[in-house]
């Protein structure tokens, strides 16, 4: 009878965990998109502002509270010898909570996108 209820606790323990971190992983993958899309956006129409905007955009479609998506987006060059090389950097942050455990997790993300001008 003991050993019915520890696995019962041990196995209600497993289901709860695994849906947990199936909901974390959902969610940093959302949190990518939403960076991949605020870089790729910036490259299309040399602007980070622009960028920023398609950003929130599409964290409008995955996040109940797209406010709480910290978007930064920016745009900068370098020269190396006679070339240029320029990027596209977008990093965000999310407090994800937790709906079974109440806890809160930062997850983070970035995309950079680059590219060289040979003059």
């Amino acid at each position: 009878m003991i050993e019915t209820l520890f696995s019962c606790i041990l196995l209600i323990t497993f289901a709860f965990s695994c849906v947990e971190v199936a909901n974390l992983i959902a969610e940093k993958t959302h949190l990518q998109r939403v960076v991949r899309e605020a870089a790729r956006e910036t490259v299309a129409v040399m602007n980070a502002s622009e960028g920023r905007k398609k950003g929130q955009e599409v964290a409008h479609m995955y996040y109940e509270n797209p406010n709480l998506v910290q978007l930064n987006v920016k745009l900068s060059q370098k020269t190396q010898g006679t070339s240029k090389v320029h990027y596209a950097e977008a990093k965000a942050s999310y407090p994800y909570k937790s709906d079974l455990l109440g806890k809160e997790v930062e997850l983070n993300a970035q995309a950079i996108f680059g590219w060289v001008d040979d003059t």
